[in-house]
């Protein structure tokens, strides 16, 4: 083989290898992952988990926000959309502002005592049902206060609205998903034919 083809080879090999790490590269590493939000450290309002829990981060998923401890073991998932409220508090001030409608044990964890005054916490309040609920997680250090508060803030910008229970009268359009009355054979949004049992749609004159 001459001496030309091996080299031509030899660059056309870098060229292919380059190519390929760039393409690597620009590739999203984190394509189908949740966000992953340190959040504090836990001290109660989940059934299931009545112990405090350190060093907690908050996954963001497509419906839910997912607490998680160090070894990524699930001790907690509120939907995004059942979140009522989110607010930070010095911990000796915050018992008068839980809503929790069960599950009230936060006093035994130094909530609302004078000797926590270095505390400084974010409560997640959310309902389910007739069932109001308060997740609390606490911040340390000195910047205890902004943390908390950014967390609150990515937290918010990541609650979804609720959506209402569908009334005994209505169903949701196939084609667009809107409300209309379940007696409907046109749907009032998206002019689809909503008759039974196989759904088509049609197109009305301009």
């Amino acid at each position: 083989m001459h001496p030309e083809s091996l080299l031509v080879g030899f660059v056309l090999g870098i060229l292919v290898a380059i190519a390929v790490y760039s393409a690597r590269g620009r590739r999203p590493s984190n394509i189908n992952k949740p966000a992953r939000v340190p959040i504090g450290r836990y001290l109660g309002g989940f059934p299931l988990a009545t112990t405090p829990v350190d060093y907690v981060d908050c996954l963001i998923d497509s419906s839910a926000f997912v607490f998680v401890s160090k070894h990524n073991k699930e001790f907690g998932r509120i939907p995004r959309t059942a979140v009522v409220d989110l607010f930070c508090e010095e911990k000796p001030l915050l018992l008068p502002r839980l809503t929790a409608t069960k599950n009230i044990t936060f006093p035994n964890l130094g909530v609302g005592k004078k000797r926590s005054l270095s505390g400084y916490c974010l409560v997640v309040d959310w309902q389910i049902g007739d069932t109001r609920n308060n997740a609390i997680f606490e911040f340390g250090g000195v910047a205890a206060r902004v943390n908390a508060h950014g967390v609150e803030t990515i937290l918010k910008s990541n609650c979804k609205a609720s959506v209402p229970p569908l009334r005994f009268d209505e169903r949701n359009c196939p084609f667009c998903r809107e409300v209309v009355k379940k007696e409907a054979l046109v749907c009032k949004h998206c002019h689809g034919r909503i008759t039974d049992p196989r759904p088509v749609r049609v197109t009305l004159p301009a």
